[in-house]
């Protein structure tokens, strides 16, 4: 469709061909992606830039269906997005990639609506191809300059040094100026007084202020020290930020870079930071979703592959013992041989138990909200857990009336899974019989189901406690978790409404609560899809 019949779509007819004219120009040089989609999903329109982000020549889009340049993987959730798209009057923040005429995908990022028919799409190339490096550097050599100026060159006009502070007021990154062998905070922009809550903590130096950690210490001395600069990517550094009394992590991509006077020695120590803890955390999670989805799908297939068998067996174990019951007479069986069949079928009925928890474990509804008897998720986690308590301590179990409570039953025994694991890590192996893990169900005063998982292990410092449920917080050895589990179990646990609370003394062991507000009549007759 050439641009001027879309230009006949978007305006009025009393508009001016002047106006129309401008718009048009606007059209073709924007630096977005501009296309109109028909109800068959070709391509009618699109602008020059499509060539430039693409490579391909316009008039090789016209035409063509607009699913022959979107990878594989994203064709079904770019149908459903045109199909949402002609039904609704405006939708954005949809993405896909295209390939281009190299061979290589780009990250389209869409704002769309719709006019009878057809489909109007303005996208931007989100693509990451700019290292951050480069970036950081870019800023800090701009940075750097701006900053000798202010401190050097008195003489510059008043006009100079607005720029300069203008520039240092909306720079989208934290930026601070440390001075001397103390590190003394002498200049930062409104980014860091947005990081320190707002506290004027000019001229004092910053281990002070903010209670910087060792490691970060030490950097900034080396830095002044020696005069080279530090680049630092997924940095993490721990501080007050806040003043709560309360060092947190934060992860930054950084650079501290050194500041030398006229007399060639390091004055002040210029530090540029991106905070990208939110970023960090979201990918560790992704991460551990995707092993923890592609380990329920191994399990459902083993799950699936074992029930059958297990099935014939016990059959089997039926039919042999009325075999023999029959052949030696009802109460005349060998008592050895009815002590191995009993341990036979308990031990094919143990594992038909483990592959009915595999079974709620994998389930692929967690998209689904149901009441949910607590007794389930938490015997299947004390089966599943068994091989990693059993050299450690005894679990005993104690599972009194509590309610039905609305949640999901894979994602408890995930939970219960995790407290239990935590629980056998914190006791050295070897003595099982000296130790205990506690697993209870009961109803507190207020009618609400408590689950408690209490050790005998190790316990946790009361200066840790406060940092339990923080994503990557962990006091186990290096390679043994990843300080992620406690934060997802809060986060699935307060999902469904409920709380987690931790109780411990070191030398007696730690108490895990988790209390799940009982089911109401109506939830219990009507399943819930989960929140998004």
């Amino acid at each position: 469709m050439p641009t001027d019949k879309f230009f006949s779509f978007r305006t009025k007819p009393k508009v001016e061909e002047s106006s129309s004219e401008e718009y048009r120009k606007f059209f073709e040089l924007s630096s977005d992606l501009f296309v109109i989609v028909d109800s068959r999903g070709l391509i009618q329109t699109v602008n020059p830039v499509w060539e430039t982000v693409l490579g391909y020549r316009t008039d090789e889009f016209i035409g063509r269906p607009i699913m022959a340049f979107i990878h594989p993987d994203d064709l079904e959730k770019t149908v459903d997005a045109l199909a949402y798209a002609s039904r609704h009057a405006f939708f954005k923040g949809f993405e896909n990639r295209y390939r281009s005429k190299n061979g290589q995908y780009r990250t389209i990022r869409w704002s769309t609506t719709s006019k009878g028919t057809a489909i109007y799409a303005v996208g931007r190339d989100v693509t990451e191809d700019e290292d951050i490096k480069q970036k950081l550097e870019e800023a800090n050599r701009r940075m750097h300059s701006a900053l000798q100026l202010e401190r050097e060159a008195r003489s510059m006009t008043e006009t100079q040094h607005e720029r300069f502070r203008d520039f240092f007021a909306q720079a989208p990154m934290i930026a601070v100026v440390f001075a001397g062998a103390n590190q003394v905070i002498e200049l930062a922009n409104p980014s860091f007084y947005t990081l320190v809550n707002y506290r004027n903590l000019m001229g004092r130096p910053v281990r002070e202020a903010i209670h910087l950690d060792p490691q970060t210490s030490t950097i900034l001395t080396k830095v002044y020290d020696t005069g080279e600069r530090f680049v630092g990517r997924n940095f993490s550094i721990r501080a007050d930020w806040a003043e709560t009394g309360k060092n947190l992590e934060k992860r930054f991509h950084c650079i501290f870079e050194p500041i030398r006077g006229r007399d060639g020695k390091v004055d002040v120590i210029w530090c540029l930071l991106f905070d990208v803890t939110e970023t960090v955390e979201m990918e560790a999670k992704l991460r551990s979703a995707e092993r923890m989805a592609s380990l329920g799908e191994m399990a459902a297939g083993v799950a699936h592959e074992i029930n059958n068998p297990l099935g014939y067996t016990l059959i089997s174990l039926e039919m042999l013992q009325g075999q023999l019951s029959n052949h030696f007479g009802e109460n005349k069986i060998p008592h050895e041989t009815i002590e191995i069949l009993s341990r036979a079928t308990e031990g094919v009925e143990r594992v038909q138990n483990i592959v009915r928890g595999l079974k709620s474990f994998t389930r692929n509804d967690e998209s689904r909200l149901e009441p949910v008897d607590l007794v389930g998720p938490l015997r299947a986690a004390v089966n599943f857990t068994s091989n990693e308590t059993r050299h450690r301590a005894t679990v005993r179990t104690d599972f009194q009336n509590a309610p039905k409570t609305m949640a999901n039953e894979g994602r408890l025994t995930q939970v219960f899974i995790n407290l239990i694991v935590n629980s056998a890590q914190a006791i050295e192996p070897g003595r099982a019989n000296d130790h205990v893990i506690d697993v209870c169900l009961k109803t507190d005063e207020k009618g609400n189901a408590v689950v408690e998982i209490q050790d005998s292990g190790c316990g946790i410092p009361q200066e840790e406690l406060d940092h339990i449920f923080e994503p990557f917080f962990t006091s186990k050895p290096v390679g043994i978790g990843t300080g992620l589990g406690l934060s997802i179990c809060h986060g699935i646990i307060t999902g469904f409404g409920g709380d987690i609370q931790v109780s411990s003394a070191v030398g007696e062991g730690t108490k895990v609560r988790v209390i799940m507000p009982a089911a109401s009549a109506h939830q219990l007759s009507v399943v819930t899809p989960v929140a998004a």
